[in-house]
């Protein structure tokens, strides 16, 4: 009687979300199948059997539960599950979880601080089948909210038939944050407690950059700087790093780039894995991908793990250049700021314009020194200057 238990997805969270079961009780589920999904704070994740049996789920659609939580069986017969059954205490009543989620209709979950929420802002119901989801989230009601106060869609017809506005559903001036954005509090928290992290920052000419660039499909400088960050782990090892210890640290075989997306979603961290081995158009590909799966919240957790490096994007105009946090277990964050142009004395004498970036680095002084960090961006701006180089120059 194999059990179906939730593994340890991430070390930021402690909880999932049981988004759906794949089977249902009393199917034959065959080995390596995929059973259920999950979503954590940042991904969708699905569970697969690594046994064959018959079904019987010990968790519903929309409960919350702890990693190492056992959310279903599987039994060698139908005969086992209904013995199971039988013996089960009789206070327990399957499909029964208080407090967890209570469905509006048979195909609709909504979970208890979701339907805690809606009723605050006077939500029916009918509206929350009407969003056409299996499980209904807090974060779904909150902006199901939102466009309803900005009038989007029918949000307007919305707030004549509930009588309410978001910003009035607000009354103490309140709201929960979601678990993405707690997600993302943890890691910073950890990251400004446990890290001594010293920060400096290059001015990088992008003119050449951009000349060289074939496509829009780079958007902007972004697959340039992956493609040449990349390039840097044989030269420079230490930012690639992390701790295994308080005198030891894990040099990595191959640039696992990771790179702040952030749709209006929550703030996600997914990773190019071997970057160094892809082109600056596939990086470009993989961008544009984060983008959408950003938009959808639909990463996995596999897409989210494995990062030696992270690269934090800012493409707001008036922003030069943000201060990033050293990702626990990394040892560098680089911060590429807005493009810009500044006037300056062309060699004909001529005054002309020219591109700029601003590149910062984030880096554990534990691990990387100030020589070293500059040393590491000197390479990386030759890289991106001169994007015909094929090494990086020695200084």
């Amino acid at each position: 009687m194999p059990d179906i238990t939730l593994p340890q997805l991430n070390a930021n969270d402690a909880t999932c979300v049981l988004v759906e079961w794949r089977f249902g009780d009393a199917d034959a589920v065959p080995a390596d199948a995929v059973v259920a999904v999950v979503e954590t704070s940042k991904a969708i994740e699905e569970l697969t059997t690594t046994t064959a049996g018959i079904l019987h789920r010990l968790a519903q659609p929309g409960d919350e539960c702890a990693f190492g939580d056992t959310i279903g069986r599987l039994f060698d017969t139908e005969q086992e599950r209904q013995h199971f059954l039988r013996d089960r205490a009789p206070a327990v009543h399957e499909g029964t979880h208080e407090g967890t989620h209570e469905g509006t209709a048979a195909d609709v979950v909504v979970t208890g601080p979701a339907r805690e929420l809606a009723a605050e802002l006077g939500i029916g119901e009918a509206r929350l089948r009407e969003l056409g989801l299996a499980v209904v989230r807090r974060d779904d009601v909150t902006a199901l909210a939102e466009r309803t106060s900005n009038g989007d869609g029918d949000g307007q017809a919305t707030a004549e038939r509930t009588g309410i506005s978001f910003a009035r559903a607000q009354p103490r001036n309140t709201r929960e944050l979601p678990p993405p954005q707690l997600a993302v509090a943890d890691v910073v928290t950890r990251a400004h407690q446990d890290i001594p992290a010293a920060f400096t920052v290059i001015k990088i000419r992008a003119d050449a950059a951009l000349a060289a660039q074939r496509t829009a499909a780079h958007g902007g400088l972004a697959a340039t700087l992956i493609k040449a960050v990349a390039g840097m782990l044989a030269d420079h090892p230490l930012c690639f790093a992390s701790l295994t210890g308080q005198r030891s640290l894990t040099i990595p075989d191959q640039a696992h780039v990771a790179v702040t997306t952030d749709a209006g979603h929550g703030l996600f961290l997914p990773v190019i894995h071997a970057a160094d081995a892809l082109s600056a158009d596939e990086i470009a590909e993989r961008l544009a991908g984060f983008h959408r799966k950003a938009l959808s919240r639909t990463f996995t957790e596999a897409e989210l793990t494995g990062a030696n490096i992270a690269v934090s994007l800012s493409s707001y105009r008036d922003v030069i250049l943000t201060h990033p946090i050293v990702y626990p277990g990394h040892a560098c964050m680089l911060s590429l700021g807005a493009l810009h142009r500044e006037p300056y004395v062309a060699p004909d004498g001529n005054l002309a314009t020219r591109a700029y970036v601003l590149l910062g680095l984030a880096y554990d002084h534990r691990i990387v020194n100030g020589r070293d960090a500059m040393l590491f961006l000197r390479s990386v701006k030759s890289r991106i200057e001169d994007p015909s180089i094929g090494s990086p120059p020695h200084f």
